[in-house]
């Protein structure tokens, strides 16, 4: 498979712009200068959804909240995107987004499903978390840049 049969998907549900979303903006706009087909699942009419708009990067609108997981039509609205954009790898940007976005692409049989965790604050320890981690992500990008100067 060449790199523009590849599709990555990217899932960042916040509204606000932060450190987060510049990372998800810049990384989908080199995964898309090294060859490969980018899509972007944003939160509707957020600061991430608006920069992706000046991009040939097409964009899926979908509001996710902590519950989402629970509402099985938002799961099978994900799972058909998934299906009908032949996407084989996703980056799911919050835990919110992990929680839908993890099992919707379990369930449409994704092989790379990826967290990207760009803070050091621990994930919470409970039961949700550990079957996402244990059955339905396949890995974990960890972006965390600090500005303490070590001696």
């Amino acid at each position: 498979m060449t790199l523009s049969e590849k599709r990555i998907c990217l899932i960042n549900s916040n509204k606000v712009w932060g450190g987060g979303e510049k990372w998800q903006y810049e990384f989908s706009l080199r995964l898309l200068n090294e060859g490969y087909r980018v899509f972007a699942i944003t939160k509707h009419k957020s600061d991430l959804y608006f920069k992706f708009q000046r991009t040939n990067i097409p964009i899926f609108q979908l509001e996710i909240n902590h519950f989402s997981f629970l509402n099985p039509l938002k799961i099978i609205q994900l799972y058909r995107f998934f299906k009908k954009n032949g996407i084989h790898i996703v980056i799911l940007g919050l835990t919110r987004d992990m929680r839908i976005g993890g099992i919707a692409a379990k369930l449409a049989g994704l092989n790379k499903i990826l967290f990207r965790r760009g803070s050091a604050i621990p994930i919470r320890n409970n039961l949700i978390n550990r079957l996402l981690f244990k059955y339905m992500l396949t890995g974990v990008i960890y972006a965390y840049r600090s500005n303490h100067q070590f001696p």
